[in-house]
C-alpha cells in the first residue's frame, strides 16, 4: 500500500523501557479525503510511525520535510491479535531517492 504524505518530523529518542535508541517519524496524509471537520478536530491528523532502526534519522535530509513523499507499507498479521492486520513501513520515496526500511 502506498500513500502520498508530507513528512513533518523525525525524532530520535531513548525508549524508557528498553533503554535503546528509536525513531518516531511524524507525517500527515495529503489526500483531501483525510481532512476532518469534527466537533473537536478540524484539519489533518498528525500520524506517526515508530521504528527501531535509527539509521533513517541520518538518511533523511531536512529538505525531505514539508514536501510530498510516498510512504510504502506492507500488511502483516498482528503478533498480539491474529485477527488484525498491522501496517509496517517498508520504504520512503523522496523524489528519485528510495530509502528502504525493512
Amino acid at each position: 500500500m502506498k500513500m502520498q504524505v508530507e513528512l513533518l518530523s523525525c525524532l530520535k529518542y531513548v525508549d524508557k523501557k528498553t533503554n535503546q535508541d528509536k525513531v518516531r517519524l511524524g507525517y500527515r496524509c495529503l489526500d483531501p479525503k483525510f481532512r476532518q471537520d469534527k466537533a473537536n478536530l478540524k484539519g489533518y491528523s498528525e500520524l506517526s510511525v515508530y521504528l527501531e532502526d535509527t539509521s533513517i534519522f541520518d538518511k533523511l535530509k531536512v529538505e525531505d520535510f514539508g514536501i510530498a513523499v510516498i510512504l510504502e507499507f506492507t500488511k502483516e498479521q498482528s503478533p498480539n491479535n491474529p485477527l488484525r492486520d498491522i501496517l509496517k513501513l517498508k520504504s520512503i520515496n523522496v523524489g528519485s531517492n528510495v530509502i528502504n526500511i525493512l
